[in-house]
């Protein structure tokens, strides 16, 4: 039970707010027994409904506004949300609606019990499990939640489009109880692929009989399988073995995740010195999303990426290498990153690490470099050192960032939660540089087999998720031209830029 909100009608006109959205009074009430009870709230026609349809002629650009304040807003703007979402005739517009209520709670499941919003409107339920499977946290759910997606999505009558997306989404929370046998039956390689990766550990014998009918795409079986594996409490030994296979030869073509896999099913390094030294970085840093493999990597591979690795990949390995290296270590990588176009997410990796130690570094002055010093973010290494700052420094384009400044410097934050502050804010792109958490290398490999699933093969999307020289995946349903698949990919690159 959790209180729910209602809009109060003001005249917006008289308050605005700085990020140009007009603000909406909320006021609690007597908690009801669903959040789905959101869809009954009432509003009338204000400034805000104004904004919002200007925003909607601009297209995909307006649509990333209206997506961006939604995150901005967050909470607040929800029942608003939901009364737009109850209103509008238009499909596109639902679309974004949708989208945008995800991305205000992070809760898109509170979409579905809006029954009555999603009466043959097939689309609209689809973007709703496209907006769960996006979600970068582990997200919580409701059990009528639950099963309302897989009444949705895991029926008979269901298409291949819905299997998918309700597989997709359901994985972000567990296993459900049973797939219907429909999905055994199915010629859809997307199909058996998301069965897979939604219940590994239950659904293999009858997913690889059915694979002998999917022809040339049974790599997103694979796929789907390694990627979803590590839910499960147990790796058994054979399916192990098949992974360590994949990352050596790369045959089936599925490294990434077999990396993905290694890395969430064991704890033995399985590879020698020399092999974990040639492994490309993306392979890497997969691997060390465990701790055991992380420390064997970190004790035979260079500080300093190959220059021809991707820029990207080469940021969120010395991420990873500044927070969980050695201090010696770290201290003498620190002059030979001094060229990389990497300072400001470097400071920020530095200052979550002084922050997150059990005992504080007694060197923790020596990590501010020369070079480092005279950039605006190092006040981030003064306040985790404990040393006075000036008031004066501004973090354009992150007023996350720029809030927990002034708290950090009043004293208001533990170290855990000015760690977890900085930490956030790695995962976020901005100030010229990419995401840089080490943990968007997986977060990543996991869009991509979504994004190859749900929406490639779409003119929108082209064939930019799947591998070089294969033929997209196209799932049964919808159109490729349908307007689904642009909104879909519109906010497929809104995440992945606004992380």
């Amino acid at each position: 039970m959790r209180p729910a909100v209602f809009l109060t009608p003001l005249n917006s006109r008289s308050l605005l707010i700085a990020i140009g959205f007009p603000l909406v009074c909320l006021h609690p009430v007597q908690a009801q027994d669903r959040v789905g009870d959101l869809f009954t709230i009432a509003l009338e026609d204000s400034d805000e409904t104004r904004w919002l349809s200007e925003r909607f002629t601009r297209g995909p650009d307006g649509w990333g506004e209206v997506w961006g304040r939604a995150r901005a807003m967050g909470a607040t703007l929800a029942p608003f949300l939901a009364r737009q979402l109850l209103t509008e005739q238009s499909q596109t517009k639902r679309l974004v609606l949708t989208g945008a209520y995800s991305l205000a709670t992070r809760r898109s499941q509170e979409i579905l019990l809006g029954r009555e919003v999603f009466s043959r409107r097939d689309r609209d339920r689809v973007m709703a499990m496209f907006s769960i499977a996006l979600e970068r946290r582990q997200p919580r759910i409701e059990l009528e939640a639950q099963k309302r997606i897989e009444s949705l999505g895991l029926s008979e009558r269901s298409s291949d489009l819905e299997r998918i997306a309700a597989c997709m989404a359901l994985a972000r929370f567990g296993e459900p109880d049973e797939l219907p046998a429909v999905f055994f039956r199915s010629k859809d390689p997307g199909v058996l692929a998301a069965a897979l990766f939604c219940r590994p550990g239950k659904t293999t014998d009858s997913v690889w009989v059915s694979s002998r009918r999917v022809g040339e795409r049974e790599d997103l079986l694979w796929r789907g399988y390694l990627l979803g594996r590590f839910r499960d409490q147990g790796i058994d030994a054979d399916r192990q073995e098949l992974a360590l296979r994949v990352l050596r030869t790369g045959e089936p073509a599925c490294r990434p995740e077999a990396a993905w896999f290694l890395a969430h099913g064991t704890t033995t390094v399985l590879l020698s010195d020399s092999e974990l030294v040639n492994l490309s970085l993306q392979l890497k840093l997969l691997l060390c999303h465990s701790s055991i493999w992380r420390d064997a990597i970190l004790r035979v591979c260079s500080a300093v990426p190959s220059a021809t690795e991707d820029a990207a990949l080469q940021q969120r390995w010395i991420t990873m290498y500044t927070r969980w290296a050695q201090e010696d270590a770290l201290l003498a990588a620190l002059p030979l990153w001094q060229g990389a176009a990497v300072k400001r997410s470097l400071i920020l990796a530095l200052a979550w690490r002084l922050n997150s130690l059990d005992v504080p570094s007694s060197r923790a002055g020596e990590f501010t470099a020369e070079w480092l010093a005279n950039d605006p973010y190092a006040v981030w290494l003064r306040l985790a050192s404990g040393d006075e700052t000036s008031s004066k420094v501004s973090f354009p384009g992150d007023p996350v960032l720029q809030r927990a400044f002034h708290a950090a410097r009043s004293r208001r934050l533990s170290p855990a939660r000015f760690a977890e502050i900085l930490e956030e804010a790695l995962w976020r792109s901005g100030s010229g540089e990419y995401g840089a958490h080490p943990g968007l290398v997986g977060l990543e490999l996991h869009r991509q087999f979504l994004g190859e699933l749900l929406i490639d093969g779409s003119p929108s999307a082209g064939t930019m998720f799947v591998s070089s020289g294969r033929r997209p995946h196209v799932a049964k349903k919808l159109n490729r031209n349908d307007e689904f698949f642009t909104v879909a990919f519109e906010l497929f690159k809104f995440n992945r830029q606004e992380e």
